[in-house]
């Protein structure tokens, strides 16, 4: 689209906003074709230091150790560095004015996390933390289309004036067509009245939070992060960032799909995972068991202890992004398996190796519903 037009400008708000994404480099690695390849496999996945990872001699040594911590941390760095080298933000020829304000916010490490992993050091800004959104590049020329035919603001709209659109810092843009990409509402839940959002554990205001649960949740978290701390000391220390404080509480869902104490609803589709089609599947699966009464729930006490487990993690893993509870990313492959070893389902899992390294896709699930059918019945 900016390559047909006569002039093309990039405006990132800069107050609200966690700042420019992390776009990943195209380019794959070996068998892998590109990076969203190599993310989709659950040996990379091991590498981030998360609650839903399996509890295996690997991943104890990758984050109970320092030298495990060191190459996770090593990994993390060079899959940053070649993305940010092949952008190239501050030292790239022949580009239009601002292109260096592409560049990330987010630090990778703070300077107290460096003596845990010191060959972090000089990686500044990274995709670890996830704290602005991020995605795949398809076209391996992009930033060359971009930085020749794009100029980039960091500011903020004040007004639009006729066909000039005035920015905080001063600058006016003419302008003759404006494209929004302002993001869109995070819930689709507004039918529920407010007292059926906080009897079902969905966002609500806090002010809304029920006596007993302003003690209750805080309690469980405080309790559950001091551990996720001990257990993952990467997540012990984040970096300096912008941090969009929360307007409501988070989901509490068991699973990020059940309410506690209500059997008659769930909820499929509200947690972020990296592939969505393999996402709601299985979140389907799970909830058309649950709701069937196919499975063995644990006692609410033990669903709350896990819910605020979740949330805990998700807030230190995932800043930002991990406020309300229910953001996977780079662990989806195991949040889906674990729901699947729930219902007792097995057809979607390879032998060792493949099961590590082979990537996964929406395909490896075609079994399921006969499977399911098998076990279960159809009724």
């Amino acid at each position: 689209m900016c390559q047909g037009w006569k002039a093309c400008t990039w405006i990132i708000r800069k107050t609200g906003g966690a700042g420019p994404g992390f776009l990943l480099s195209p380019e794959g690695k070996g068998p892998y074709k590109d990076a969203f390849a190599i993310g989709s496999t659950r040996i990379a996945a091991t590498l981030t230091p998360s609650i839903l990872l399996p509890d295996t001699w690997w991943t104890r040594f990758l984050h109970g150790t320092n030298y495990g911590r060191s190459l996770a941390g090593s990994i993390w760095a060079g899959a940053n560095k070649q993305t940010r080298d092949g952008a190239n933000f501050r030292g790239r020829q022949n580009v239009l004015d601002g292109f260096e304000l592409l560049e990330p916010h987010t630090p990778y490490v703070s300077t107290q996390s460096f003596q845990e992993a010191p060959n972090l050091a000089t990686c500044q800004k990274g995709l670890f933390w996830q704290n602005g959104t991020g995605g795949l590049l398809h076209k391996q020329d992009f930033w060359d289309i971009i930085g020749e035919n794009v100029r980039i603001h960091l500011d903020d709209v004040t007004k639009v004036d006729k066909k000039l659109l005035h920015l905080s810092g001063g600058a006016e843009i003419p302008t003759d067509v404006i494209l929004c990409g302002t993001g869109w509402s995070k819930t689709s839940l507004d039918f529920f009245d407010a007292e059926e959002t906080v009897r079902l554990g969905l966002p609500h205001k806090f002010e809304e939070e029920k006596i007993e649960d302003l003690a209750d949740w805080p309690r469980y978290e405080l309790e559950a992060g001091s551990k996720i701390l001990a257990e993952f000391p990467m997540l012990a220390e984040a970096p300096k960032h912008f941090h969009k404080s929360p307007e409501t509480t988070p989901y509490r869902l068991y699973n990020g799909i059940a309410p506690l104490g209500d059997t008659s609803i769930a909820f499929v589709g509200f947690t972020s995972v990296a592939n969505y089609f393999r996402g709601v599947e299985c979140q389907a699966i799970w909830a058309t068991a649950y709701l069937d009464g196919k499975l063995a729930l644990p006692v609410l006490e033990v669903q709350k202890e896990r819910i605020a487990r979740t949330t805990a993690w998700s807030k230190r893993r995932y800043l930002s992004n991990g406020e309300w509870g229910n953001f996977f990313p780079f662990e989806s492959n195991f949040y889906l398996d674990g729901l699947l070893e729930e219902v007792g389902l097995k057809s979607h899992l390879k032998g060792w190796f493949s099961h590590y390294s082979v990537p996964s896709k929406a395909q490896d699930l075609v079994g399921l519903k006969d499977e399911y059918i098998t076990k279960y019945g159809s009724s």
